[in-house]
């Protein structure tokens, strides 16, 4: 089996000790720069003081930067498999490859693509909420509660589990006390009438009403 652990080592009597990482998600190059930089913080602080109350404080402070983290650093990768690859059209990389390759790009096999994880109504399939990683994607569309409950938490249990740490029930604290705003679903068309194919005439930020592309009126 593939080895999976971390610590402090040290080499030689009185040498200063250096982190040590084999197989976890700390060094994995599809991870966005902000879960592995936070994964090594919140793993440090328990490792180097022993102390979980220092280590919670570090994971909460981790969780409440999120919402303040460019998006160079909450970039994903994955390799693309090729057009034939895939057992299903469902994967990650299906809208992102495809919107690339619209713009000319031709991704080739086994090619690292960078995406994004956008904001959707619930129950929306993870596939149709990745996008390409462009310099023109809205700051405001990305699901920055993604990064912390899929991309960060499940690693960091899965590290410090063993030490009796709950770190979902940390985080939660964290949610608590920096309540991020939810956008609100999107609504059902209407059945049986045309309206129902047309775009919300709200604003999909605030939800005020669109007037002719005026601006938003109440």
């Amino acid at each position: 089996t593939k080895k999976r652990y971390c610590g402090l080592q040290v080499e030689a009597p009185g040498a200063k000790a250096h982190f040590l990482v084999k197989g976890l998600e700390l060094k994995t190059r599809d991870q966005c720069d902000f879960v592995r930089t936070s994964l090594e913080k919140v793993v440090r602080a328990l490792l180097s003081t022993r102390d979980k109350s220092r280590a919670r404080r570090v994971l909460q402070n981790c969780v409440a930067s999120v919402d303040a983290c460019p998006l160079r650093e909450l970039v994903l990768w994955r390799k693309y498999r090729g057009a034939g690859g895939y057992r299903t059209d469902r994967h990650d990389l299906a809208n992102v490859v495809q919107a690339l390759d619209a713009r000319g790009n031709r991704t080739q096999a086994r090619e690292r693509v960078p995406y994004l994880v956008k904001v959707a109504p619930p129950g929306t399939p993870l596939y149709q909420r990745c996008w390409p990683a462009t310099n023109n994607f809205p700051p405001e569309e990305i699901d920055r509660a993604f990064y912390v409950d899929k991309k960060f938490l499940p690693p960091l249990a899965r590290i410090l589990g063993p030490c009796g740490v709950d770190v979902f029930a940390w985080a939660k604290e964290t949610s608590l006390r920096h309540p991020r705003r939810a956008r609100p679903a999107a609504a059902a068309p209407s059945k049986g009438l045309i309206t129902g194919h047309f775009m919300s005439d709200r604003c999909m930020h605030c939800q005020a009403r669109v007037r002719g592309g005026a601006g938003p009126t109440r």
